[in-house]
């Protein structure tokens, strides 16, 4: 798959699912399926495993709540 160079940045954290079907071929089933397979991939939000790495807004959170505690 080709980007070129496009929103480079955006796209680093980006899920892209690619399908086989062509676009005038692409049905509500063909989309049913996509988000299927978005549902199963695991995402560890820069962490190595599921238990390490929590995510970032987590720690963000816990952050801010001391803060405004003190």
């Amino acid at each position: 798959m080709r980007l070129s160079n496009f929103l480079l940045w955006q796209l680093a954290y980006a899920e892209i699912y690619v399908t086989p079907t062509l676009w005038p071929d692409f049905r509500g089933l063909h989309l049913l399926e996509g988000i299927a397979e978005y549902q199963k991939r695991e995402r560890r939000y820069g962490g190595l495993n599921h238990g390490e790495g929590a995510h970032p807004t987590d720690e963000a959170h816990q952050h801010a709540s001391k803060v405004t505690r003190s």
